[in-house]
This record gives structure tokens, sequence and C-alpha cells, in this order.
């Protein structure tokens, strides 16, 4: 009997040594799947009959389509990895975000149902819309004439008050509402911007753009985009969804594209002043340190560590047997982004400006993108 016991010790021993891949490779007893995508291919699509019904093979699990990867040159011998999602408590709120004397709204929402919201804001404050432009996300309300008490909405009652705190305006001038409904720097988002337009009655100006008219009252601006914040924040007519909002021009104020040469960068479509602004809200919204913000030479110096990444903070055991730091320390700089007179790129280089490992770079910049406001 011992030669057996032997001979079946040393048969198990041989399998040990064999390793787990014998039982978890993709020839063994537990057959390992986890890379079986990079080698997956696209079937066919079922044909059915004209005469017939397909309704029925709709894909209970369908996949979310996802856009081509149109820099594939640049990881030639894996895979890029996928862009990680990062939570942030603000995206689901409405608010006031501030910049300067400019302000505007940002509603968790696309645009195509934040469209509806803001006519009906107006609607029920008995306020006429004079014209609307939806491929701009423009509306402009009627002028409205303050010379009466026999109003309560909260829309006169707003202009009113503004107008009493400024002694110039004379009683006979009439004011108006211009709004934008805009795509947010974050998916399915919108921004919301108002101007508050004085004039005196029957001299209206001609329609201007409303990125480049004056403010009549910043404060009536600041007081109506926190009553129309509510308004939505509400919920009311949640479920609507405007066919004429869905032509909304939908181009993102932040796009993750690839620079000359290569190097991933984060496009932002906005100003100077904006975009600055962005960056910063966006580090400090994902508690990156910053050791320097030279506006100047538009350059933010940080330190990130693996922490930053995956929001896990080193345990004791793991300060007490580290041997180094993984403190890093990089830069992100703006500067023009080709082809464009108001975009910027934001771009990851080291401490002293040098390229660093693409992936890094990316994680770093779409980090920004998921915090930015």
């Amino acid at each position: 009997m011992r030669p057996r016991v032997l001979r079946l010790t040393a048969a198990l021993g041989l399998l040990v040594l064999g390793g787990c891949g014998w039982l978890s490779d993709d020839r063994g007893l537990f057959v390992d799947r986890r890379d079986d995508y990079l080698e997956a291919e696209e079937g066919s699509v079922v044909l059915v009959p004209e005469d017939l019904n397909d309704e029925s093979l709709g894909d209970p699990f369908p996949i979310p389509p996802t856009p081509e990867q149109s820099d594939a040159e640049f990881y030639p011998f894996k895979p890029p990895l996928p862009d990680a999602i990062y939570g942030d408590d603000k995206r689901e709120s409405v608010r006031i975000q501030s910049l300067g004397d400019r302000r505007w709204l940002v509603i968790p929402e696309p645009p195509a149902t934040v469209w509806p919201k803001v006519k009906q804001f107006l609607t029920d404050n008995g306020v006429s819309i004079s014209a609307e432009v939806p491929r701009i996300g423009r509306l402009d309300s009627q002028w409205l004439a303050l010379d009466g008490d026999g109003y309560r909405d909260i829309v006169r009652t707003v202009l009113k008050e503004a107008r009493e705190d400024d002694l110039t305006v004379s009683p006979l001038w009439e004011e108006r509402l211009l709004i934008r409904v805009e795509q947010g720097i974050q998916d399915r988002t919108s921004e919301v911007h108002l101007r508050h337009q004085r004039a005196p009655a029957g001299l209206a100006p001609a329609p201007e753009d409303i990125g480049a008219l004056g403010s009549a009252s910043v404060d009536a601006e600041k007081e109506m985009l926190a009553e129309l914040g509510a308004f939505v924040a509400a919920r009311v007519a949640e479920q609507t969804v405007s066919m004429v909002g869905q032509s909304i021009s939908t181009q993102p104020k932040s796009v993750m594209e690839r620079a000359p040469g290569g190097v991933p960068a984060l496009r932002l479509n906005l100003d100077f002043d904006r975009a600055w602004a962005t960056v910063g809200q966006a580090l400090s919204n994902a508690e990156i340190p910053v050791d320097e913000a030279d506006e100047d030479n538009a350059l933010y110096a940080v330190t990130v560590t693996e922490s930053t990444f995956t929001g896990e903070k080193q345990g004791f055991f793991g300060r007490m047997f580290s041997f180094g730091s993984d403190d890093q320390a990089l830069q992100l700089r703006l500067q023009p982004a080709t082809g464009a007179d108001r975009a910027y790129w934001v771009q990851v280089t080291d401490g002293e400006g040098a390229a660093i490992d693409r992936e890094l770079a990316q994680q770093l910049l779409v980090l920004v993108r998921e915090f930015a406001g």
C-alpha cells in the first residue's frame, strides 16, 4: 500500500507544482474568460423578412454605444484603459455658479428637458415669449411694463424690487429677460444663462447675442436665477421632453482629445477666464492639492498620489512598511486649442514640464472633467 500512497502523493505534487494555471487557464478545469473580450468578434445582424414583426427581437440587455477609439494608434501593444467614473454629490443638485459678475444655473438634466421647464416658468408667471431660437437655446421674454400694482407673479416682483433700488431708472421704461439654455460641462447637464435688459417704452433695441449684452441689474439676474432654479428643482413637469428642445446645439463644453503628437488633452470650449476657473474648481472638488496657481502662465502645479484616483487612503501597515513616497508632482497647463477662437486645451506634464505616461495624463484629465462644475 505504501508504494500506491507514494505514487498518489507524487501525482498530487506534480499537480500543485504545475500551478493553478491548469485549473484556471483557457483549457483547464476552470476556464478563465476575463480576457476573452480581446478576441471577440461582432456577429452578423439578424435580418427579419419585411412581412414579419421584428419587435420580439429587442435586446433586453442592450449595451450602450461607445465612441470610436480614434486614438488607438497611441496604444500599439495593449488596449487603452477605459475612462474612470467618479462620483460627485453636486452632480444631482441644481446650483448657481458664478465668475465675477457672471452667473448661471447648472442643472443635472439635458437641454431637451430643461427647455420646456424654462418656458413653463415664464408661462406660470404670465410672461409671454416674444422670440425663441431653439437651435441656440435662446428665449426672449416680452417687454414688461412695471407701472401697476395688479400683478403678483415672481418675475415682475423681482424686476420691480430691482427697479426700486435704482433711482436712475424711469418708471416709464420696460424690461425683459433674455435666456439661453446650453449644454453643460458634464454629460447630461445643462446651463441656463440669463440677462436682464431695460429700455425706454417703445424704443426696444435690435436683437443682440445674449453674451454681448450688459446687465441692467446683476442683483435682479441673481434673484431670477434663484427662483428659476427652485422651480426646476421642484421637479415641475419632470417627465416633459421637448422635441424642439432636442434641436438645441449639443456641442459639449468639455471633450477628451489628442493634441498634436498624440498627447492627451482636455478641450474646454470656454473663454480663458472660465476655463481657468473651471480647472481650479475641479481640482478643489476632487481634493487635489494645488501647490501653485500661476494664471499669467496658465499653469496649475499639483501633487497626486494613487489615492487621488482610487479614493482609498493608505492604511496603518502600508504607511509603516512604505519605503518611499508615491507623491508625484505634475503640471496642468492651459493653451489655446488649434482652430478655435474660444477653446483651450488642458495638458499634463511632470513637474519640470516634460511629457509623462499617457495613461496617467488621461486619468488626471478625466478626473478634472468629471469634477468640473
